[in-house]
């Protein structure tokens, strides 16, 4: 679909000049064969919505969600609303600059957040394509902040992690508001026990480890095990931080989250024990 999706964009293009561009047009391609709908949204200048109706009515055939940014002000990037709407439904979503002409993608179940990395913005670090998933260097360096909640924040990272470097895939979840985050009694609401995982004791390469930070009572950061006898992890420190590989030692020891039963969090999925 990659490969296709130029084929697309000067369609686009043209259907938002018919609304010169005043208000995001938006859309669905299924069978290959572009589709406008109506914007439903109560703000359409700065918000897209499609009817339920309409998503309803190709379930099952949508190749890709799309939409178009209309101002100067708006992201060159999807927004995490629109990551949260391709995971609920699914399917791709594309986005259109009318303004900037930048164009971003994104696919609910691929290990690479940023597969149209050709057209992200300077103003994010995309994964080194050269060495590919099966390298831990693909995931390292990806941004992290408020535009890229649920798309590269630390259990997205160990998700692609996962997914690309071994071909499984773990879950997901709704984001919570990012205002006022953590908050001191929140848990990630991720049961790793659904996804195959068990709690251990020991320390192996491919462990989670569930991790409470910012002075929470619970696990709210994840960390994936890429290098035990060395004690390397990679996981996404936050905001303002590129995701990394670095030493499971004082302060991220000092933080593994303690469960019910006294034990640390340590989870390992059933394929490698």
């Amino acid at each position: 679909m990659l490969t296709q999706i130029d084929d697309y964009i000067g369609a686009i293009f043209q259907e938002s000049g018919y609304w010169n561009h005043e208000k995001e047009v938006c859309g669905i391609v299924s069978d290959g064969q572009l589709i406008v709908t109506q914007n439903v949204a109560i703000n359409p200048h700065d918000d897209f919505q499609i009817n339920a109706s309409e998503i309803g009515a190709y379930f099952g055939k949508i190749d890709f969600i799309w939409h178009t940014h209309c101002s100067s002000s708006h992201p060159d990037l999807l927004t995490p609303s629109d990551i949260a709407l391709s995971r609920k439904i699914q399917a791709p979503i594309l986005m259109v600059h009318i303004i900037t002409n930048a164009v971003d993608y994104y696919e609910p179940n691929n290990f690479n957040p940023f597969p149209l990395s050709r057209c992200i913005s300077h103003q994010v670090l995309i994964p080194n394509v050269k060495v590919g998933a099966k390298n831990i260097k693909f995931y390292e360096g990806w941004q992290s902040n408020d535009l890229l909640w649920g798309r590269s924040d630390c259990f997205e990272t160990v998700r692609c992690y996962f997914l690309g470097m071994h071909g499984i895939e773990i879950g997901n979840f709704d984001r919570p508001p990012l205002q006022g985050f953590p908050a001191p009694d929140w848990r990630t609401p991720w049961i790793a026990e659904k996804h195959g995982f068990v709690v251990v004791d020991d320390i192996q390469d491919n462990d989670i480890l569930e991790i409470a930070l910012n002075g929470g009572e619970h696990a709210n950061h994840l960390a994936v095990v890429v290098d035990a006898q060395r004690g390397l992890i990679l996981h996404q420190p936050g905001f303002g931080h590129l995701s990394q590989v670095s030493r499971l030692g004082g302060y991220w020891r000092d933080r593994i989250a303690v469960g019910e039963d006294r034990r640390q969090r340590v989870l390992r999925h059933s394929s490698f024990c």
